[in-house]
C-alpha cells in the first residue's frame, strides 16, 4: 500500500491592493522614474544623431504637455544635468545643447502657458547655472542661453 504524505501549505500572506494600501508617494515616485528614463531615453537618442531631432522635438512636447503642471521640470533638470559635467567640446554633448535650446524655445499648441512657464523656470535654472563655479557648467548653461 503506498502512503501518500500530503504536505500542508504555510498560510499565505493576503496582499493588500497597490492602490489602497502603498502611499500615495510611491505611485508619484514611480512615475517621476518612468518620467526621468523616457526624458533621458529621448536626449540620449538626440545627442546619437541631428536627424532625429523633430521628431524628438514631438515627443519630448508629448511628454511635457502630458505631465502635471510642475512635475516635468525638476525630471528634465535630473536628465539634462550630465550634459552639464562633459567638459570637452564633443559633437554629441553639441547635439544635446542645440536640442534642448529648441525644445525650450518650441511653444506647446495645446497649451501656451505651460510651455511658457517651462521656458520661464528653464531659464531661471539656466541663470543660476551660469553662475556656477564650475567652468564647465557655466559654459554649457551660457551656450543653452545663446
Amino acid at each position: 500500500m503506498l502512503c501518500l504524505k500530503i504536505k500542508s501549505k504555510p498560510p499565505q500572506r493576503r496582499r493588500r491592493a497597490a492602490t489602497a494600501a502603498s502611499p500615495p508617494g510611491r505611485h508619484r515616485r514611480a512615475i517621476a522614474r518612468s518620467r526621468d528614463r523616457e526624458i533621458v531615453r529621448v536626449l540620449d537618442e538626440c545627442r546619437l544623431s541631428h536627424a532625429v531631432h523633430t521628431r524628438k522635438l514631438r515627443e519630448l512636447s508629448a511628454l511635457r504637455s502630458s505631465a502635471p503642471p510642475g512635475l516635468f521640470f525638476p525630471s528634465f533638470a535630473r536628465a539634462l544635468t550630465p550634459v552639464f559635467d562633459c567638459a570637452r567640446r564633443s559633437l554629441a554633448a553639441e547635439r544635446s545643447v542645440r536640442f534642448v535650446s529648441a525644445f525650450a524655445a518650441l511653444p506647446d499648441a495645446k497649451d501656451a502657458a505651460a510651455s511658457g512657464a517651462f521656458l520661464e523656470e528653464f531659464l531661471l535654472f539656466l541663470l543660476v547655472a551660469s553662475g556656477a563655479a564650475n567652468r564647465t557648467a557655466r559654459f554649457r548653461s551660457c551656450q543653452i542661453i545663446s
